[in-house]
């Protein structure tokens, strides 16, 4: 298959593998992926005439997956194979790489687009497309910049990506014309306790000055947690500036590495958190933080302080594109002007910085959460001027973020629980587990684990024979809770062990999932909860950011399950371990059918309208 394009040229663009179309005409990118392609192009002003287009690899792989050309094993899957920078690969992508290193010395590009895996690690040596998206990268000892996206072949499946693609390639534009300039960061990582107290203070007298000209500023906070404790706290006045101070260390010069060691003396921290609380308390500083309902729950649990103003990154992006990836890399890569991946640097300390890069890491999160907001909060603002809806969109995103403090109030006050019904609840299930246990081995005649679906499969389809049955959404063998229910249907004979299998189930989930959720240290029940969460803008909830609580949205309600037994046991109503705080009153109340009357009145529809008004169910 032909490359096509001028040589020399300035952007070259790398495809993964042709398509089928593209093998037929024996030319890059045809049929949808070039139509896709010249929509990109054309949208950032870039001309396909005067792109070179190429390929990794110029053979089709099996099942248009090259990944069944590569392999990380640590002996040669084959006689085909040979060994390229760590991997395996198959000749067909041993030839491409070598031809495409030929073409990049006769291209001589200045820009390089990788659509996909494998040209990203064969122009980089990076692995994962969609880590490193829409960064700008420079390998060492060569002449070009590469910007790394998706395939096209994944935005043809997924149209959503399209827009993530197209992003791209406008900071691909803006790398190319200079526009984008490389940050150059300013860390204090690894302070003396003068430093670190000095620079807070200055930082307070930034503050003290714009309180007194009635004006604010900004300061971007980021916290890395170990082990349920505050290991270092990062703080961010600019883009480029930002400050470290570390709280653990994972090892002192006095003790052994597994021992975590406190960084400074008491007095020390005390002064450092209580410089910090008075930067939190200052009315002219506004916080930006991503995710910071996280990072709040640990400022109130260890600081007993919040910040005063919050503007959260996560809600704000939430509030325009709820549809979109939320974490801060994919946020850089929409909103920062230089944008180059960095998640990876907090996992791995295994190099001469040791310690060292999480605090680095710590203050370019900083960075690049000062950097994103005010992006994100043009963006709101643009949002809400078009299309006529300005007063609602403005409202809605002013909404969002208002939700911040009185979730965190409801977050970090926790709710009671009434522990000796729990105990109470905790053995009768524990017993009724037990009993069906000791039934379903004697119904067997031999040991057999409910939860595993190893044993359940051999036993029925290998042991007893029975046609097998697939999950309703997959070719999958599966031996779930409809099909012990349907197996009870065609063999009556089986219905009471799988009856008991069922009920096993059950009870396991409601002792694991509910009655031996883990409580906080004063017996109260605290978990997170999301305002970022669905799509919808409906909250979603989760164990706290301590390892405690639960999904508190999904509690079940009274008998709905039942399970049977001589005495005839009930599955718990769990919402009655739930108990008010003294001088409260717990109510229940649901609005009926909400979402459908928000929708039938914002559609003006008067029929609906009044089949609500008339209490029809249209269902």
């Amino acid at each position: 298959m032909r490359s096509l394009g001028p040589i020399p040229a300035d952007i070259m663009i790398i495809g993964e593998c042709p398509t089928n179309e593209d093998a037929f005409k024996q030319e890059p990118f045809t049929g949808y992926t070039g139509k896709l392609l010249d929509k990109l192009l054309l949208s950032v002003g870039f001309l396909r005439t005067s792109t070179y287009l190429t390929y990794a690899c110029h053979h089709r792989p099996p099942n248009d997956d090259i990944g069944e050309w590569l392999s990380d094993r640590k002996t040669s899957p084959g006689p085909d194979w040979e060994q390229v920078r760590g991997k395996w690969v198959h000749r067909n992508i041993k030839s491409g790489i070598d031809r495409l290193e030929q073409e990049i010395k006769l291209v001589q590009p200045k820009l390089i687009i990788t659509l996909g895996n494998l040209p990203l690690w064969i122009t980089t040596g990076n692995v994962g497309a969609i880590k490193w998206r829409g960064s700008r990268l420079c390998p060492p000892d060569r002449e070009f910049t590469v910007l790394p996206t998706l395939s096209l072949s994944s935005a043809v499946k997924q149209e959503e990506m399209q827009s993530i693609i197209q992003m791209d390639f406008r900071r691909a534009k803006a790398i190319y014309e200079g526009t984008q300039n490389p940050r150059l960061y300013k860390f204090v990582v690894a302070p003396t306790f003068q430093q670190a107290a000095d620079k807070l203070r200055e930082l307070l007298d930034s503050a003290d000055s714009a309180h007194r000209e009635n004006r604010s500023i900004r300061m971007a906070g980021d916290l890395e947690t170990r082990l349920g404790h505050i290991a270092c706290f990062g703080i961010a006045w600019s883009a480029e500036d930002a400050i470290c101070i570390p709280f653990l260390q994972a090892q002192s010069p006095y003790q052994p590495r597994t021992v975590e060691a406190f960084y400074w003396t008491e007095d020390q921290e005390t002064e450092l958190v209580a410089l910090i609380c008075e930067l939190f308390n200052h009315p002219a500083i506004s916080w930006d933080g991503q995710n910071y309902l996280y990072d709040c729950q640990y400022f109130w649990r260890f600081w007993g302080a919040l910040p005063r103003n919050v503007f959260d990154t996560m809600i704000g992006h939430h509030s325009i594109h709820s549809n979109l990836r939320k974490g801060l890399d994919f946020l850089s890569s929409m909103y920062a002007q230089d944008h180059i991946y960095w998640k990876d640097e907090s996992k791995d300390w295994a190099n001469d910085l040791g310690e060292k890069q999480l605090w680095i890491y710590n203050c370019k999160d900083c960075c690049i959460t000062w950097e994103i907001s005010p992006e994100i909060q043009h963006s709101q603002f643009e949002q809400a001027n078009e299309g006529g809806y300005s007063a609602a969109n403005v409202e809605h995103h002013n909404f969002q973020q208002s939700l911040f403090f009185p979730v965190l109030r409801m977050m970090n006050r926790g709710i009671r629980l009434d522990t000796t019904q729990r105990d109470r609840l905790r053995k009768e299930l524990t017993e009724a587990a037990v009993d069906r246990q000791f039934k379903l081995e004697y119904m067997a005649g031999h040991e057999l684990n409910p939860r595993s679906a190893l044993q359940l499969k051999k036993f029925f389809y290998d042991d007893l024979g029975l046609p097998v049955i697939h999950a309703l959404n997959s070719d999958s063998i599966t031996t779930n809770s409809p099909a012990m229910a349907e197996i009870a249907r065609r063999f009556p004979p089986l219905s009471l062990i799988c009856q008991t299998i069922t009920e096993l189930r059950s009870i396991g989930v409601f002792l694991s999932t509910f009655v031996n959720a883990e409580l906080d240290s004063d017996a109260r029940m605290r978990c997170s909860f999301a305002v970022a969460g669905p799509t919808t803008f409906r909250f979603s909830s989760s164990e706290n950011a301590f390892g405690s609580g639960m999904n508190l949205q999904n509690i079940p309600v009274a008998e709905k399950e039942k399970v049977k037994a001589k005495d005839y046991i009930k599955l718990p109503n769990i919402r009655k371990l739930f108990i008010p705080d003294p001088g409260f009153t717990f109510f229940d109340m649901d609005l009926d059918r909400a979402d459908l009357q928000v929708v039938v009145w914002e559609a003006n529809d008067a029929d609906m309208k009044l089949a609500l008004r008339e209490n029809l169910d249209m269902h």
